[in-house]
């Protein structure tokens, strides 16, 4: 089971609630499904006092920092796509605990530091296999 899209999905959930507490109508949430005609370059799009966001969430198990972004949140400029980021920190039960803010004109004030990298995260589930034992080979070094 893949831990970073179960902190996702509860994050973009309690986002949802969240917004939907403070006035924002849900629009759609947006399928991350890249072979769908839905899935857009962000998580959610809502609407307050008759204006359009687009909303990208981050879940995050950490105290500090931001959770690394997809090439498709942003252009080519490494400008953001979304008009808004919100950072859902989650305790060791993913349960919310804290939640950041950030627009897409603040994060767009750094975009000359941002930098882009391409790489392969190794799937949790290949990581909790070889942590079990289950696969691969352990050898002790003492």
């Amino acid at each position: 089971m893949d831990t970073n899209k179960i902190k996702s999905d509860m994050a973009v959930e309690f986002m949802i609630k969240y917004l939907e507490e403070k006035g924002y109508k849900l629009i759609k949430r947006v399928t991350t499904d890249k072979s769908s005609p839905d899935c857009l370059d962000c998580d959610i799009i809502a609407e307050i006092n008759g204006e359009r966001k687009k909303i990208e969430v981050k879940g995050s198990g950490k105290k500090k920092g931001i959770p690394d972004c997809f090439n498709t949140e942003f252009d080519k400029d490494k400008k953001f796509n979304s008009d808004l980021l919100y950072i859902i920190r989650l305790d060791y039960n993913n349960k919310p605990v804290q939640l950041q803010k950030l627009t897409k004109s603040q994060i767009d004030e750094f975009s000359e530091k941002h930098h882009e990298k391409r790489s392969i995260r190794i799937s949790s589930t290949l990581k909790n296999e070889l942590y079990k034992r289950n696969i691969g080979e352990t050898i002790p070094l003492v």
